[in-house]
């Protein structure tokens, strides 16, 4: 592990087999095992994709171990296959359905579908970025999660934990 003595996280997601991916220092994405030892590690991977730098970044997985990287900066969503590939981008600024605004917070459910809280709600994407619909939120949401009763969790600056059953 000595890449992470120094690897500073800007983010990391839990993976279905018990590992995990981080993203951190120099935009790199890193894959780990269940015993956390490197299994790969793509430095610069937004700055390949894009021209810019995106900093940093939310992340989530999915159940097949695809990787959803956030960017607030490029208004975008950027999916990774279990091995770190580039698959697609979806996502840009604006006020239009599925566009975004303010992004804050990834997940994606049991349906593999992908939960984004923006400044207008939580608008929900199909795992191949095709805008689904929109959450409406009293004010705006900086954490989602999902529990085991696969219910949409959303923490807002209202104060308060909104719990969303979705059939």
């Amino acid at each position: 592990l000595e890449i992470m003595d120094s690897f500073y996280v800007h983010t990391a997601a839990a993976a279905p087999e018990g590992g995990m991916v981080v993203f951190g220092r120099d935009e790199t994405l890193l894959r780990l095992d269940p015993d956390l030892q490197i299994l790969w590690a793509i430095p610069e991977v937004m700055s390949s994709i894009t021209d810019a730098s995106i900093g940093s970044g939310k992340l989530a997985m999915d159940g097949l171990g695809n990787i959803y990287l956030l960017s607030a900066s490029e208004s975008s969503v950027f999916k990774f296959s279990p091995e770190g590939r580039y698959i697609s981008r979806w996502g840009s600024a604006g006020e239009e359905p599925g566009q975004f605004r303010a992004v804050n917070a990834i997940a994606v459910d049991g349906n593999v579908r992908i939960y984004i809280s923006d400044f207008y709600g939580i608008k929900i994407f199909e795992s191949d970025g095709r805008y689904v619909d929109t959450i409406d939120v009293i004010g705006v949401v900086f954490g989602l999660a999902f529990n085991p009763q696969n219910q949409l969790v959303a923490v807002s600056n209202t104060p308060k934990i909104y719990v969303y059953d979705l059939k």
